[in-house]
This record gives structure tokens, C-alpha cells and sequence, in this order.
């Protein structure tokens, strides 16, 4: 009973840190698409992005933050059946994310060579 306690505090923990993970890349990517894109140094892939940035960039902010706020919620939210989708999908997703984030340091390196 108590191994399994320290179990699931132990899991919590990495689902929390790839929350953590997840939103600050989350929050880097707004940030630098945002600065990039004002400067005309990149442009907008995400076809719905593009779109918003398009229109009004507050359209973009307030999705991000939206979409960032909802997946705080879903994580927080405690449920044991969703737990794995909740690890799996964070890992898919700070992974991608993380490939977002390498692709903002390029070219960011080479404006500032």
C-alpha cells in the first residue's frame, strides 16, 4: 500500500515536470514566433497560426494562452484512467515542441552572428 503510494507521488512528479516542460516551450515558441515574425526573420507554418497572426496578432496571444491555460487544466485534473494518455501524450508533445524549439534557436543563431 505505501509502495504504491510513493509510486504514484513518484509519477505525479514527472507528469508535472513535462507540464512545466510543456508550457515553457509552449510560452517560448509564442514569444519568439511573435518577435520573428514582427521583424520579419521567419514565417508562420501552422496554417491556423498563420491565420490568427494574420488577422491581429492579440488573436494569436489569446489562443496560445488559451490553449496553454486548457492544457494546465487537463493535467491538473486528476484521474487515474487518463494518467498514461496525460504521460504518453506529454512526451509526444514536449518532443515536438522541443523540435519547434530548436528550429527558433537556428535561426535566431543566425541573425545574431
Amino acid at each position: 500500500m505505501v509502495n504504491t503510494l510513493i509510486m504514484e507521488i513518484k509519477m505525479d512528479k514527472k507528469v508535472f515536470l513535462l507540464l512545466l516542460i510543456i508550457v515553457s516551450l509552449n510560452i517560448f515558441d509564442c514569444f519568439a514566433t511573435l518577435w520573428g515574425i514582427s521583424n520579419q526573420y521567419i514565417t508562420e507554418l501552422n496554417p491556423l497560426n498563420k491565420i490568427l497572426l494574420e488577422n491581429n496578432s492579440n488573436y494569436f496571444l489569446l489562443f496560445k494562452f488559451l490553449t496553454t491555460l486548457l492544457l494546465i487544466i487537463a493535467y491538473v485534473i486528476p484521474s487515474k484512467e487518463a494518467y498514461y494518455l496525460r504521460f504518453y501524450g506529454g512526451i509526444i508533445l514536449s518532443f515536438s515542441l522541443g523540435a519547434v524549439f530548436i528550429l527558433h534557436l537556428q535561426w535566431i543563431y543566425v541573425i545574431f552572428l
